[in-house]
């Protein structure tokens, strides 16, 4: 790492880059061969702001630098390099140094270690004391270094003896001093006019030369390349290499068929692995068509068989090549009874079935444990169900009361695209794809899109608006399962920002009431994809999913009885940008933040959270249906995931409540909920609570969200049950709670009549007016899982 700025009359404004390359070129001259030391290519360019009144200077602020820096370390981390030596030849820069090895132990698990040549190097019997102190730039030192490696590019008969105001300073005895204990901001021309301090005249080449033969990066980057320093703490040695398990050829994929006892013949495509042998069966049951086979968030099942699986992906009843009418959810546990059997059977099988899959793919695994637990058929030895749903009505139709609006109708178009696709309806296709993609919402009735009414048939949509308790006996896990012997070993993955993160922590908590083992791994994540990049944040490479390494480790461990793949619980902690590891889910006891205001909350986004009630107060928060407060980021926002939110909070319809600057770093991990005290004339209500990250810069992240209908209001406040999380907080940042009367178009608008805000025409819809209580005798607040 160096720098382009002025030097002086008598020097260019490449010295820092030069004086760099040409130590770093004589240690690696030095290192011994079997030193496993990459180099990588200079930045030449730095932060020299303090030097902006001199020509020639090029500078990035602090925070460019500091991206730059961590973006070419993750770029190498990607690579497999976990060791990284910073040598930086500007004194205007160490402080980034520090922040970035930092940040890149925090974020990445990395052993970054800062190294100025300057602050190291014995120059005692070289320069004088007085130089080594007060001839920071452009002096003595660098323009013998500068002597000994490029004497053309320096002008001699223009170098002085610069003598800098910190040698006036030390002389009358004062504390301050450019670069020490006692320091201070400054400009160049603040040391001396020239932009030089030191005694340039009396450098020579024969010092220079043996400055640079002392420099030390050999013996750091020795140093940095045979140390290790564990992700947790504390120093380890070496890891001998081992090499990784051959993977094994795989054969071009056969189509079988299961002829159902009613007739009904289901497709499936089966991946195994070339050549002898038996292996566990890998089954996906989908209703996308199976050449998909969950590769949206999921391995292609070809992974899974090269590393000694037979994976069978099959369609659904209904849907893809197989035959039948399909009924969402209805069918799926006979039928997935009858296939765990069927694929215990399959040739290559050692009788052994896991199953794996995301979304309706998860709720295919349950269903199917369900079905051969009532007949008493073939169950799963293992499941890795991802980001489904559990009791279905509250975790994927209905949130809080309110039914899922954009989400439930983009789902369903999309559906009854599928279904237009295979009986060649071209139209119907072209419309529901296009609602799928952008719902027009310019009906009478939201909740009643006309692309659906004209080109859908056989569908769910109203059959769960319906809300008929029947029809959720029929389909959910939890009430199929329920008081069921759940002895199967399972891996349950989510996301933060997935809607059905309710889903996989509920099917989590009831498996784990089972004499099996469970496991939790839970990332940043929104539905798809599952990538480093989640809304408008670049979490790092440790936030790209580890999923389909973490399904074959926990399979190969239950089944082949592999080592432990360590801690049952991993969850993404968003702030740290990297995996926590736990025994269980955290469940600490609750910390409340308090909610007070001078009562201008929501006009003015004055509201605080406070850690006691203070004096009784009120927010009045008005909510206009002609325009509805929508959503930011979260699971239901329209892009969803870390989404900056406000833009959105200084709105008058958003009460906002921030809490006091982190002074030290602070994890908070598991639910969040908050209880809030509302007096309203309105027969009916929605509250929509936002937890946010507010940066030093004002980007307001949300981080979790929870919505709540409300109809008949029972006495005592109102209580929103947020999405978990896992956060870890530094200084600088705080939290916010923000609380509106809308989600739209995540949630229908809720017409304040009492009636049903999915059936109700929107020109019913009434203005509410929210009186949102706090102090003492009301306090409403919000309840975090801190940590330690």
């Amino acid at each position: 790492m160096a720098a382009v700025e002025q030097h002086g009359p008598h020097l260019p404004v490449r010295v820092d880059a030069a004086i760099n390359a040409g130590i770093l070129a004589r240690a690696v001259a030095l290192m011994p061969d079997d030193l496993p030391a990459l180099v990588l290519p200079m930045l030449p360019i730095g932060k020299s702001n303090e030097h902006h009144a001199f020509p020639g200077t090029l500078s990035l602020s602090h925070e460019t630098l500091a991206r730059l820096w961590i973006e070419t370390a993750e770029s190498v981390h990607r690579a497999g390099c976990r060791r990284l030596l910073i040598l930086n030849s500007h004194g205007g820069q160490p402080q980034v140094m520090e922040i970035v090895s930092r940040e890149l132990r925090v974020r990445l698990g990395m052993l970054a270690v800062g190294c100025g040549w300057g602050g190291v190097t014995p120059m005692d019997d070289l320069f004088s004391q007085a130089e080594r102190r007060h001839g920071i730039h452009g002096g003595e030192i660098e323009t013998s270094a500068m002597l000994a490696l490029h004497p053309d590019l320096v002008r001699m008969e223009r170098a002085d003896d610069f003598v800098p105001l910190s040698v006036e300073m030390e002389r009358a005895g004062g504390l301050l001093t450019p670069e020490g204990r006692v320091g201070f901001g400054w400009m160049a021309q603040d040391l001396h006019p020239s932009g030089v301090s030191g005694n340039a005249a009396a450098a020579d080449a024969r010092r220079g030369a043996e400055l640079v033969e002392r420099a030390p990066p050999r013996a750091w980057c020795g140093w940095c390349a045979r140390s290790r320093i564990s992700r947790s703490s504390g120093w380890v040695p070496e890891p001998p290499s081992m090499p990784a398990d051959p993977l094994l050829p795989v054969a071009e994929p056969a189509t079988a068929t299961l002829t159902l006892p009613d007739g009904v013949v289901l497709a499936a495509d089966v991946w195994r692995p070339a050549g002898p042998g038996r292996h566990p069966v890998l089954l996906m049951r989908q209703p996308y068509g199976r050449a998909i086979a969950s590769t949206l968030t999921l391995a292609h099942p070809a992974w899974y068989a090269a590393r000694g699986y037979i994976v069978v992906v099959q369609d659904v009843r209904g849907r893809g090549g197989s035959g039948g009418a399909f009924h969402l959810f209805e069918h799926e546990a006979e039928d997935g009874a009858a296939t765990l059997a069927w694929a215990a059977d399959l040739p290559g099988s050692d009788g052994r079935v896991a199953t794996y899959g995301f979304s309706y793919q998860a709720v295919t695994q349950f269903l199917a444990l369900a079905g051969a637990l009532r007949g008493g058929t073939k169950r799963p030895d293992a499941i890795v169900p991802a980001m489904g749903g559990w009791s279905i009505r509250d975790d994927w139709a209905y949130t809080g009361g309110a039914f899922g609006l954009a989400g439930n109708i983009g789902w369903v178009c999309q559906m009854g695209a599928e279904a237009a696709r295979l009986r060649g309806d071209a139209a119907a296709f072209a419309a529901l794809g296009a609602a799928a993609r952008g719902t027009p919402w310019s009906g009478p009735v939201a909740a009643h899109p006309e692309a659906l009414a004209a080109h859908a048939t056989d569908h769910h949509y109203f059959d769960w608006l319906g809300d008929d308790p029947a029809l959720w006996d029929r389909i959910a896990p939890a009430r199929r399962l329920a008081g069921r012997d759940l002895a199967v070993p399972g891996l349950h993955v989510g996301g933060w920002q997935d809607f059905l993160l309710d889903g996989t922590l509920g099917a989590y908590d009831a498996f784990c009431t089972g004499p099996a083992p469970q496991r939790l791994l839970i990332g940043p994540w929104t539905h798809s994809p599952w990538g480093r990049r989640v809304g408008s944040l670049d979490l790092g490479p440790e936030a790209v999913t580890p999923v389909d390494t973490a399904t074959v480790a926990f399979l190969d461990h239950v089944l082949h009885g592999c080592e432990d793949p360590g801690p049952p619980v991993r969850l993404f902690d968003v702030g740290a940008r990297d995996w926590a590891s736990f025994s269980e889910w955290p469940n600490p006891e609750p910390t409340a933040l308090y909610l007070a205001s001078d009562g201008l909350a929501a006009t003015a986004a004055s509201g605080r959270l406070v850690a006691a009630p203070g004096e009784a107060g009120e927010d009045r928060l008005v909510h206009d249906p002609w325009r509805p407060a929508p959503v930011a980021g979260g699971p239901w926002g329209t892009p969803p995931g870390y989404q900056d939110r406000a833009a959105l909070d200084d709105r008058s319809d958003v009460a906002v409540y921030d809490g006091p600057v982190i002074a030290a770093p602070l994890q908070l991990a598991g639910r969040v909920a908050a209880e809030v005290f509302v007096k309203t004339a309105a027969a009916s209500h929605d509250l929509h609570a936002t937890l946010s990250l507010v940066e030093p810069d004002g980007r307001a992240v949300t981080l979790t969200a929870g919505h709540l209908r409300v109809v008949e209001a029972a006495p005592g406040p109102r209580r929103l049950a947020m999405r978990g999380l896992c956060c870890t907080l530094y200084p600088g940042q705080r939290l916010r709670l923000s609380l509106q009367a809308a989600a739209w178009p995540a949630f229908a608008v809720n017409p304040g009549t009492g009636s049903c805000p999915e059936v109700t025409p929107a020109m019913q819809a009434q203005v509410i007016v929210l009186a949102l209580r706090h102090g003492a005798e009301r306090p409403s607040r919000l309840l975090l899982p801190v940590l330690g």
